[in-house]
């Protein structure tokens, strides 16, 4: 078991001058899961490649416990790697496929006898329910049943650490939760460094001790999925985070010798600071869905048309217009399929403020909000 550590590490393939992956620094800790998340392109499964040692590092230093890597072949770095398409023999059954990495050459200096391949087999794959499918061949199997296969495959070596590379992209939604508790339920056994790539934000938020949101082969945050969510960093990572996304809207400072109020002109709403006064004029302000309370006192909340709504079981996601601004909140599910108009309020304490220059999380605290732009009560 070990840590890994990826010290000023930057990709630039050949015959082109842009970087990939930007003078990364991350330390991943002994046993930790740490999950790299972001949209396609943003270089997490080249880091995961680098790790691997699949990919050339450019610059800068790899380091898996206290060994540098650099210049290891895959092999030698005793590191597992799970990908999105299984990779199976098809012609060797589960056990063949299971027991492949035990008999083709020894593991940590141990040459294993047939008797103690088939024990280590069996244990593993007792472990990963799948001991009932010994026997089987890879296209006798389910999409869930292959993963957890390739799963086995390799844990079989008790390696130092687990790299996947989207291993339940190919799997239908039910199956991806049933199998994202299984992984946990793996580290939680095994008590091995996992480190898990990934597009889907779920995923990150539900697995990661620590998650790393990159854009552009750049960390944008990286922090306990709690911070990511409730403190994200950026714009990026607001915009990125969160299912539907944060909502945005264009903000004028507007300072005086008493206090700093924040006006959304769009929705004739104005916030204000008890914080430091930023020193932009122009600034974003956002909130996510289930931030914005719907009521039914039209003197304290924002008048807004339903263009349409979506039920999602246990809540409903409204799709609300004024003029040419549009918004969504997150509401407990009732029907809204008649309404043409609700009312609604902003939770102060989750509104967010970015610079308009910078992009980065302002840190403004919002202790009131005035509809209307008026005096007047400010609503909690």
């Amino acid at each position: 078991m070990a840590g890994i550590l990826l010290n000023h590490v930057g990709k630039c393939y050949k015959n082109s001058r842009e970087y990939v992956v930007k003078d990364l620094n991350l330390e991943i800790q002994d046993k930790e899961f740490l999950v790299l998340v972001g949209p396609s392109g943003c270089g997490k499964t080249t880091v995961l490649r680098m790790i691997a040692g699949l990919e050339e590092i450019t610059e800068g230093e790899v380091f898996i416990g206290e060994q540098k890597v650099n210049t290891l072949e895959p092999k030698d770095r005793d590191i597992a790697m799970v990908f999105q398409n299984y990779a199976l023999y098809p012609h060797l059954t589960v056990f063949g496929n299971i027991a492949y990495p035990l008999k083709q050459r020894k593991i940590k200096g141990v040459k294993y006898s047939k008797k103690e391949i088939k024990k280590t087999v069996e244990e593993i794959s007792i472990l990963l329910k799948v001991n009932h499918l010994l026997s089987r061949y890879p296209k006798e199997l389910s999409g869930g049943e292959r993963q957890r296969v390739a799963l086995a495959r390799a844990m079989v070596r008790e390696p130092k650490a687990f790299l996947m590379d989207e291993p339940l992209s190919n799997l239908d939604a039910q199956l991806r939760s049933v199998t994202r508790s299984e992984i946990l339920k793996l580290h939680r056994q095994v008590q091995t460094t996992f480190v898990y790539v990934t597009h889907d934000q779920t995923e990150a938020l539900t697995m990661g001790n620590r998650i790393a949101v990159m854009n552009h082969g750049v960390v944008q945050q990286i922090d306990t999925p709690y911070e990511v969510f409730y403190h994200p960093a950026n714009l990026f990572v607001a915009k990125f985070i969160g299912s539907p996304a944060m909502n945005f809207f264009d903000a004028s400072v507007n300072k005086n010798e008493e206090k700093t109020s924040i006006v959304i002109e769009e929705l004739g709403v104005c916030l204000e600071i008890d914080s430091k006064t930023p020193k932009e004029e122009k600034i974003i302000a956002g909130i996510r869905p289930e931030n914005i309370i719907v009521t039914e006192a039209e003197k304290n909340g924002v008048k807004m048309q339903v263009d349409h709504s979506e039920l999602m079981g246990t809540e409903t996601i409204l799709h609300l217009i004024r003029n040419d601004l549009e918004l969504r909140c997150k509401v407990p599910t009732e029907d809204y399929r008649g309404e043409k108009e609700v009312n609604i309020q902003f939770d102060k304490e989750k509104i967010h403020f970015f610079s308009k220059i910078t992009e980065q999380n302002l840190g403004l605290c919002c202790s009131g909000v005035r509809i209307g732009c008026l005096p007047g009560v400010l609503h909690s």
